[in-house]
């Protein structure tokens, strides 16, 4: 950072995560954040006010919206958690407490200490008690770049994936309009296919999820699991806010056959998705094709037009498009 912002760092502020797992066993918890303030002169005014922005529920990916459907007095939005400890030998964490005897997972002060704070949400007496996880959609560089180009300043936005500066890409064009994506540069993704290459090899994860941002699709956050799909696109059913969803697969490796197409096709049908869209590196197959054109076709209303079940689309950083 000395060396991209010169002898301007003014002083390092600690921020401290409220949501943070405190019962660590193999080392202290990582419950805080070390943000490092810089400043062009001594004189540089603080603004305090633009510390603490509310957040954007309209800007909120469809995993947090989903999650977080508890709203307090206060209008901030939470989710309940279990308090239970999945090990049922705790002697030492078994006791009652708001009139339910369990082995919970924090210690009796600890709760008591949650309870005090309003954490602890119970719908009525007799029934096991819940935590209340708060939603916090202003961590990262996400809150900080918006911050910075909301105060009309000159910034750089620095992350290590490249869902988290996807995200960063997609919260500014939300705030500030999609002109706003013409006032920044973002460096390190794929320009051309040696680039794309280039990605896969050095990290075949976020190959991925840059493939599917390039569709405008949301990513997965965790690659285990995933039964083959790599991402979600969402788009607009109709004029009632109802959306669709089709199915992303990506494969960067150099061996692709009809089979990849067929599994597609059964997964959107076992997932009861709209459509599914296969990203390749190298060029389809004939056989491909082939498999794509028998995979069936989809009514998009809004759009009153017919599409594939499956659309086969090679890696190409300027024609990375969708028809839907």
């Amino acid at each position: 950072m000395r060396g991209l912002l010169g002898e301007n760092f003014r002083i390092e502020i600690i921020w401290q995560r409220t949501g943070a797992k405190g019962l660590a066993t193999t080392r202290r918890p990582t419950n805080h954040d070390a943000l490092l303030a810089h400043g062009k002169t001594d004189v540089a005014t603080w603004n305090d006010s633009a510390v603490f922005t509310p957040y954007d529920e309209n800007a909120l990916d469809d995993k947090a919206s989903s999650k977080y459907r508890h709203r307090d007095s206060d209008g901030r939005l939470y989710r309940l958690d279990n308090l239970i400890n999945p090990n049922h030998d705790r002697p030492n964490l078994t006791y009652e407490f708001m009139g339910v005897t369990k082995v919970w997972r924090w210690t009796r002060e600890r709760m008591e200490q949650a309870a005090a704070y309003g954490l602890i949400y119970q719908s009525k007496p007799g029934m096991v008690p819940q935590l209340k996880r708060y939603l916090d959609a202003q961590r990262g560089a996400r809150s900080a770049t918006d911050a910075a180009q909301k105060l009309g300043r000159r910034w750089v936005g620095i992350d290590i994936t490249y869902l988290s500066i996807d995200l960063i890409d997609k919260r500014l064009r939300h705030s500030f309009g999609e002109a706003v994506a013409e006032t920044y540069e973002i460096v390190g993704i794929p320009r051309d296919i040696g680039g794309a290459r280039a990605l896969f090899k050095r990290n075949q994860f976020e190959f991925e999820r840059w493939a599917v941002s390039m569709v405008d699709g949301q990513p997965n956050e965790k690659q285990v699991g995933d039964r083959g799909i790599d991402g979600v696109i969402r788009y607009p059913l109709d004029g009632k806010g109802n959306t669709g969803r089709i199915l992303v697969s990506v494969k960067g490796g150099g061996q692709i056959n009809p089979s990849m197409v067929r599994d597609l096709v059964g997964t959107v049908q076992s997932q009861k998705a709209d459509m599914g869209v296969l990203i390749t590196m190298d060029s389809k197959t004939p056989g491909m094709v082939e498999a794509a054109n028998h995979s069936g076709s989809f009514r998009a209303v809004a759009q009153g037009r017919d599409y594939p079940v499956v659309q086969i689309i090679t890696v190409d950083p300027d024609q990375l498009t969708l028809g839907v």
